[in-house]
Formats: C-alpha cells, structure tokens, sequence
C-alpha cells in the first residue's frame, strides 16, 4: 500500500533510524537525532517511508499543537 498524502502539520524528532519524507517535489531524509517542523496546509503536503529502520520518532501533530498554544501560560521571569 502506498503511503498517503497528509496535509496536517506536525513537530518531531527522530529518535533512531532514518525517514524519507517526499513532499510535492523534493525529498528529504531525517535520521536519529533530527528535528522537522512541517506547516499544516495542502501546499506542504508529504508522505514518509522508512528507509531504515526500525523508526522511532516523536511527532505532534497540527490539532495537539494549536490546543497547547491556546492553553499555554508565559510566566514572567522574577
């Protein structure tokens, strides 16, 4: 099965192995210890295959992040 499409954003990191993820016309590869922010949107649309693996990444995606950005507090430094 061919991987799909995803226009949602997402922020993560690669804990170990190596991610390729094409986006409408370019590809990028993320291996262990890389970070990736990707905006939400159809114009940055992408799609990940493993490359090597076993992959083990932490991502957030684009509902998770506008939730903790609208109940994120800024404490003023004393």
């Amino acid at each position: 099965m061919a991987p799909h499409w995803c226009a949602k954003g997402h922020i993560g990191h690669i804990v170990e192995g190596t991610l390729e993820i094409e986006f409408r016309g370019t590809t990028e590869v993320f291996s262990q210890g890389d970070a990736l922010f990707i905006p939400a949107g159809p114009e940055h649309a992408h799609r990940a295959v493993v490359i090597s693996g076993p992959v083990t990444a932490l991502f957030f995606e684009d509902a998770w992040l506008a939730s903790a950005t609208r109940n994120a507090h800024v404490v003023p430094r004393a």
